[in-house]
This record gives structure tokens, sequence and C-alpha cells, in this order.
């Protein structure tokens, strides 16, 4: 597997309970020993002809192994899985950042209630990937994401290697072209973490910013959290292949 494509899914298209991105995927782009390079393996439904492979991903794929950096010990999974925790922490505990936001950020509070019922109806799409630190903040330059809270990432110290997990609305992510694609928020975990807990790195929801260091001033402490309420804030491109 080499590649996938993604299109735009039918109106109305009914989701599962806390949906991944997996659901705009269409196809696998393969390289096949006995049929050739490149070629199209849909998901389900019948192949077609001319690049595309014989077989689907639902009916003849089994498993699939990817191969990641020695370094990374927490799995694409528990770092999901610790992602949507801290989605349900942020929404249980919505009225006290609520009362935070609509003093210190009130342009950013319909975003963030908006995005605060998706989180309740467990209607948030994530989308995970891997990345370098460094990888991750070039992308970051080139996002039309909030300035204040682009600058304040862009000064925190990140692990080598990082998941990424993006959360967005099917309305946001259901668009013909990737540059229209949008979030409305991520978390950034160390990848490189084994301990379950202590792998959140950058914590960012519409009119809220979560930054930890693990190498605070204070030699006293394992680690300093920041929190910081950011005005102006809102969807913003999602991450984009190139």
């Amino acid at each position: 597997v080499v590649g996938y494509n993604i299109d735009q899914r039918p109106e109305g298209t009914s989701l599962p309970q806390s949906p991944s991105h997996g659901l705009f995927c269409t196809n696998f782009v393969i390289h096949d020993d006995a049929s050739g390079p490149y070629l199209n393996m849909p998901i389900e439904g019948k192949s077609c002809e001319g690049g595309y492979s014989e077989f689907t991903v639902r009916d003849h794929v089994y498993f699939i192994i990817i191969p990641v950096p020695t370094k990374v010990f927490l799995t694409a999974e528990q770092a999901e899985e610790c992602a949507r925790s801290q989605l349900i922490e942020f929404a249980d505990n919505w009225k006290d950042y609520e009362k935070h936001i609509a003093v210190q950020a009130p342009q950013s509070l319909p975003v963030a209630q908006t995005f605060v019922s998706l989180v309740s109806s467990r209607a948030t799409i994530a989308r995970t990937y891997l990345a370098s630190g460094a990888r991750y903040k070039n992308r970051l330059v080139s996002t039309d994401m909030c300035r204040g809270a682009k600058r304040l990432i862009m000064q925190h110290s990140l692990p080598r290697m990082v998941w990424v997990i993006e959360f967005s609305s099917f309305e946001l992510l259901n668009q013909p072209c990737q540059n229209q694609r949008k979030i409305l928020g991520h978390i950034v975990l160390d990848a490189t973490s084994s301990i379950f807990q202590d792998a959140l790195v950058v914590r960012h929801f519409p009119g809220y910013l979560q930054l930890v260091d693990f190498f605070p001033e204070d030699r006293n402490l394992s680690q300093e959290v920041s929190s910081y309420m950011i005005d102006g804030d809102g969807p913003y491109i999602a991450r984009t292949r190139r």
C-alpha cells in the first residue's frame, strides 16, 4: 500500500460513533507484483477495469503491516484513544472552560460551543498520523490556524516523533478538494512515550490551547502545564498530502 484516495460522501451519510477519517476513503493505491504498480484497490464493491486491482480491501485484505521508527512506543490506536479521552474531559468540564473562554476569548465561544456539541454526540471525526516534531511545525506554519495559537505552539518544545490527531465535523471534511477540508482542533502526543497518561504535549480546541512542557525550569516538577484562551479561533485547513 503506497497511498489512498478520499472523496465526498453523500449528504445524510450515517456516521458510526467516534468515526475516523477513513470514512471518506474510497480505495488504496497499491503495488502488486503480479498486476503492476499504482493500482487502485477499492474499499468495497466490485473492482473496475483499467487501473484497478481485481481485489477489494473489504473482501481480501486481512491485515496491513506498517513499519514505524524504532523509538515510537505509543501505537496509533493508543494515541487515538488517548486523544478521544481528552475530548471527553473537555466536554465533561465544559461549564468551567466556557466561563474562561466567554471572558477571555468571546469571539471563539460560538465555535467552541458547536465543537462541544459534536463531542457530546460522539460525532467528531478523527484523523491520526505520525510525524516528526520538526515536520509538524513546518506544516503548521503554512496553515490558516489562528495566529495566537500558532505562535504559542511554534515556541513550544516538541519530542522528536509525535502522533497528531485532528478532529473535525462531517460537514467541514466532506469537501471536493483537500485544501477546502478544515478541522476544529487537534492533539499532539509524544510518540516516544511508553506511559499512556504522560504522552500529551499539545491540546488545541476552539478558543482553548494547552501546552505540556516536560522540561520545566522548576526541577521539582516532572512537567509544567500552561493553558491559554485563544480569541478569534475557528476552523483551519487540515493536513494536506503533497
